[in-house]
């Protein structure tokens, strides 16, 4: 559940392709230096600085058994594939993800959620020397979520959904937003972009809302100098 309310207003179509239509708040004081945004009402903004440097959060991948057994010839080549593509979404919003080790994981057997996945991948695997801890799990639960992230956290988990391999990386770009701030009330209402609840109808579309709290908290995990 996301710790923070974004207000979803009516927004006018014709405004999309004029200005990124979201305002930046400040913190709210909760603890957390993500900015939260509101898509529809209009805010002046200070220029970013430093957008052109883009520093490279650390990333640790980790799968589990049933991931391994799925493809074991290329259980680690799949989720670096998969991180490189899910890191081409976000090309000119300053975000890149670099891999920095990974591993293997022993997940519970027959998790009744992904949820209850990620909770055990946080509680196993701690970020050392990433910024961010991606992974991977062959296990289907009954549930229809294909991945779960918090927004603000640290780790992400990816199911593999053998009927929609193709949505494999756009889950990931999709939880690893959450990282960033982004929710899903991020997206404009009638656009199915990258940060839709549920489904992708466009999902290589990134509503400029969601790109502009991505911008925002760009370099949430470290800043490197020009």
């Amino acid at each position: 559940m996301s710790r923070y309310v974004v207000g979803l207003l009516a927004l006018p179509l014709a405004w999309f392709g004029v200005f990124a239509a979201g305002g930046w708040l400040e913190p709210d004081g909760s603890g957390s230096d993500l900015f939260a945004l509101e898509c529809g009402r209009r805010l002046a903004a200070e220029p970013l600085e430093g957008m052109a440097v883009v520093a490279s959060a650390r990333v640790a991948l980790a799968w589990d058994e049933e991931w391994w057994d799925r493809q074991p010839e290329s259980a680690e080549a799949d989720a670096r594939r998969l991180l490189l593509e899910a890191s081409s979404m976000f090309r000119g919003i300053g975000i890149h993800l670099l891999a920095v080790r990974a591993s293997d994981w022993e997940s519970p057997d027959e998790a009744g959620s992904v949820r209850e996945l990620l909770s055990a991948a946080e509680a196993a695997i701690p970020t050392g020397d990433a910024d961010i801890v991606v992974v991977f799990s062959g296990q289907r639960p009954a549930t229809s979520e294909d991945g779960f992230a918090e927004v603000g956290g640290t780790h992400v988990m990816v199911t593999h959904h053998p009927d929609r391999p193709e949505n494999d990386a756009h889950v990931l770009a999709h939880e690893i937003s959450h990282l960033f701030g982004a929710h899903h009330g991020c997206d404009a209402p009638g656009f199915e972009g990258l940060m839709a609840e549920s489904g992708f109808e466009d999902a290589d579309f990134i509503c400029p809302c969601t790109r502009r709290v991505l911008e925002l908290n760009s370099r949430r995990f470290h800043e490197e100098a020009a």
